[in-house]
């Protein structure tokens, strides 16, 4: 038996070599030549080397074959027809034996799976692995996604198939030649990279300080935009929220305070869009003045537009690399969002809402005097002769007393205020405060295709705050539209609106330190149901404070 000699090279999956077979084609036009001859010339034009008996193959004698274009295949079995020999395939051999001999192997094993793996859009994947479950056997498919896989018989059988970016799938073989596979991306694969707004780089790739989390696992009910959501999720990042009042802007931090005179906000990037301040900065204004923090508390910030529900994920650049990517802009950190796209087949829609109620503050959560505790006390320091360390208005029992002394009213008179004001505990907070109240909802419609794919989403967001005249009412749409006209090309169409409404105090009005620093017996209406007033420094003040709002 002559054998033929050559290199084979080790593959870490054993591919099956009839599927090679069938695409390797050859041409040649020889005449009245050997056996010998014919497969040499087969070898030359392909990868495969030949393996067999000369002793067995002198029956077929002297050959004239023609041939353009055709497998090999098809060759030899145009050479072997009417003959007791065939061929078979092991590794990279192609082996001449007696037909019966492939008769008896077949008896014994081999059953031959065929298939195409494909993604949810339909699109062939090259390059996935696939493994029989529990063997070392393999294969991965081709260009076109496509997958030949030569096994020995068993009872059960279940193939498993893997790629990056994908989740891994098991199927079961249940005696079919062919199995299809389609596979779905494995979201959670997200970690792996860093979008950083002009370009998605791999976490490998990436040397800055970085932290990537997804929306869906920080949103609260209750929260109406993503800035309140971030506190305690990003590990260096301070959100320090200043104010309970509704619609409030948090103070962010993500690289300590890098200035006193300028702007110390993070910069953001919403789907590589950078998002301008609604209150841009005056060159002659100082962050440091209350009455600049109060204004922005109550305008937001550059992301208030934004609906929770539209956010896919958020990325925080942390340190000075950022600045390579944005420049100057980049020096207090930069927080990247990225919003949702167009998933799954066909046409989408879902509806997501939330509602949450909160318990208006009470005296019976502090320690207060009440009405006749602050009177007694007042009189005790009228006695004793002890004096504050700042003026006293002429209302509650000051009030009585200066009246007293000047003769405006009698000592029995005097007794009766008294015991009125002793009896008044008016309820401060009861008058200014209300439970807390906010609902939101949120509507997305989706379709994809092979070529276009589109989202659209509106939500509606609505907050009571505990304080009255404290709310905030917010409207949002948002479309995008993704084009594939090629591979190369890919056009992304994005639109978002928002509508938001404020109702806020003026500066320097505050209901709470109203309500904590009013005593009492003080009353907040006159009997008949009108405003009760009093001096204040010189000058007459609401003892409610008035409101204003702010759209």
């Amino acid at each position: 038996m002559k054998l033929c000699l050559l290199f084979i090279c080790v593959f870490t999956l054993t591919l099956s070599a009839s599927s090679f077979a069938q695409q390797e084609r050859v041409s040649f036009d020889l005449k009245n030549v050997s056996v010998k001859v014919l497969l040499d010339e087969i070898q030359k034009q392909t990868s495969w080397c030949f393996l067999f008996n000369p002793e067995q193959t002198k029956q077929l004698g002297k050959l004239s074959l023609r041939v353009e274009n055709e497998t090999v295949e098809e060759v030899l079995n145009r050479i072997l027809k009417d003959t007791d020999l065939t061929f078979k395939f092991k590794n990279d051999l192609i082996m001449i034996v007696p037909r019966n001999e492939v008769e008896d192997d077949k008896s014994k094993k081999n059953i031959r799976i065929v298939g195409q793996v494909t993604d949810n859009k339909k699109l062939p994947l090259p390059g996935v692995t696939v493994i029989v479950k529990g063997l070392t056997i393999g294969t991965a498919t081709d260009g076109n996604g496509r997958y030949t896989l030569t096994l020995p018989k068993a009872e059960k059988l279940s193939l498993l198939f893997s790629f990056v970016g994908m989740k891994t799938r098991e199927v079961a073989y249940t005696g079919k030649d062919t199995i299809n596979v389609v596979m779905q991306e494995d979201l959670e694969t997200l970690d792996d990279v860093i979008v950083t707004g002009y370009a998605t780089i791999d976490r490998g790739s990436y040397v800055g300080a970085v932290t990537q989390i997804r929306a869906e696992d920080i949103q609260v009910a209750g929260e109406a935009t993503i800035d309140q959501m971030l506190q305690g999720w990003v590990p260096g990042m301070s959100v320090i929220n200043k104010t309970g009042k509704v619609g409030g802007s948090p103070k962010i931090r993500i690289r300590g305070t890098s200035t006193l005179l300028g702007n110390q906000e993070p910069l953001w990037v919403v789907d590589g869009v950078i998002q301008s301040d609604p209150l841009p900065l005056p060159d002659d204004a100082s962050p440091l003045s209350s009455e600049m923090d109060g204004l922005r508390e109550t305008a937001s910030n550059a992301i208030s537009w934004l609906n929770p529900a539209d956010i896919e994920t958020i990325t925080v650049l942390k340190d000075a690399s950022a600045t390579a990517i944005y420049g100057t802009k980049a020096t207090n950190g930069v927080i990247v969002i990225t919003t949702k796209k167009a998933k799954g087949d066909g046409l989408n829609i879902s509806y997501s809402g939330n509602f949450s109620v909160g318990m208006k503050p009470a005296y019976r959560m502090y320690d207060m005097m009440n009405s006749q505790e602050h009177m007694r006390f007042s009189q005790q320091l009228w006695e004793d002769r002890d004096s504050y360390n700042q003026n006293i208005l002429p209302i509650g029992y000051a009030g009585l007393i200066q009246k007293l002394q000047k003769k405006e009213i009698t000592r029995q008179q005097f007794e009766q205020e008294y015991r009125k004001m002793e009896r008044m505990n008016t309820d401060w907070f009861d008058i200014l405060f209300r439970n807390s109240f906010s609902h939101a909802h949120n509507v997305s419609i989706s379709a994809q295709g092979e070529k276009v794919s589109s989202r659209f989403s509106v939500g509606i967001n609505s907050t009571r705050g505990e304080a009255k005249g404290n709310g905030m009412t917010t409207l949002t749409a948002s479309s995008n539209t993704t084009f594939r006209l090629d591979k190369r090309l890919i056009i992304d169409l994005q639109l978002n609106g928002s509508y938001r409404e404020t109702e806020d105090f003026a500066f320097g009005v505050s209901p709470y330190e109203y309500a904590m620093n009013t005593a009492r017996d003080i009353p907040a209406y006159h009997e008949d149901g009108t405003l009760y007033y009093h001096e204040k420094a010189g000058a007459t003040s609401f003892s409610i404070p008035n409101k204003f709002s702010y759209n």
